[in-house]
């Protein structure tokens, strides 16, 4: 089975457009006016005020660092590459509950570890990787399992990449000294291998309601016809 380039489908092309934009928007904000928009929408260790809109806002902004352009780049394009035909196959309305569930389970593990660990331990939690995730969890239980021939890489099949991408998530987890990164990668893992077996799962016909048995009735028609003189009179 060979992976192609998919048509770009209306919520994966608002998508796209979102995260573009607030990226744009965090490096201008912050080169222009000096706000820095990761702090005030990338998740944070621990609850606060700002945890009500943070757990659902940490897509839209990038870890600063020297790689925040290129990571942003990549989750752009495998959520093209791994949503879009999601949604050719599923339709939006469940592109949009896939995209809703990645976000909010890639934030309930690092929002957890950050109640239990303290920095550097714990770190704040940003980036698209959720997204990315739950395409690669929904392209595991679509291709069941089929090999894939990937662009610069060895034909294998979904699960086999999505290894791979999780030790490469490990390694970087090891050398940043925090497993946060590790943990929102599995949470949008997890729901889009879900979300997709509870659409792919055939589901039982609904039983045809039995009749309901009516009562015996008390009148009963009795065979032939009464003669004019044992009619009643006032039938007549």
């Amino acid at each position: 089975m060979q992976s192609a380039f998919p048509p770009l489908t209306p919520v994966v092309r608002a998508a796209l457009a979102l995260l573009f934009a607030s990226f744009v928007a965090q490096t201008l904000v912050f080169s222009v006016a000096n706000v820095d928009l990761f702090g005030l929408l990338a998740l944070w260790p621990g609850l606060g005020p700002a945890t009500a809109w943070q757990w659902a806002t940490h897509v839209l902004v990038e870890m600063p660092s020297d790689r925040m352009v290129i990571n942003r780049a990549l989750a752009l394009l495998f959520v093209y590459f791994w949503i879009a035909p999601f949604e050719l196959e599923f339709g939006r309305r469940s592109t949009l509950v896939l995209l809703g569930l990645s976000v909010v389970a890639g934030a309930l593990l690092p929002l957890l570890f950050g109640l239990v660990a303290s920095p550097p331990l714990a770190s704040p939690y940003a980036g698209a990787s959720a997204l990315t995730w739950a395409g690669i969890g929904a392209l595991a239980i679509r291709t069941r399992g089929a090999p894939l021939n990937w662009v610069l890489l060895p034909t294998m099949n979904a699960w086999a990449l999505a290894l791979v991408f999780l030790v490469m998530d490990a390694l970087q987890c090891a050398w940043a000294g925090t497993p946060t990164p590790l943990l929102g990668s599995l949470g949008g893992f997890a729901a889009g291998i879900w979300y997709t077996r509870r659409l792919t799962k055939p589901r039982r016909p609904k039983k045809d309601p039995s009749p309901k048995r009516r009562g015996g009735s008390h009148l009963r028609l009795v065979p032939g016809g009464q003669s004019e003189s044992e009619r009643p009179r006032w039938l007549n």
